[in-house]
């Protein structure tokens, strides 16, 4: 379940974030999931939030 969570929120946070400019890492991140290559989606995920943090408003 932890797992699911973690892709809904890496596809969620990566989908807003492909509105505002397109990385190579993020399409290797949708790629995957749509691939269903899950394991492959959350390593490219992670790199991608690693390399574009998002922003956080207070």
């Amino acid at each position: 379940m932890k797992k699911l969570s973690l892709v809904v929120f890496f596809a969620v946070v990566l989908s807003f974030a492909s509105l505002y400019f397109t990385q190579p890492e993020v399409d290797n991140c949708f790629n995957y999931h749509k691939a269903g290559d899950y394991q492959r989606a959350i390593e490219a995920g992670k790199k991608a939030v690693a390399l574009y943090p998002p922003y956080v408003i207070i």
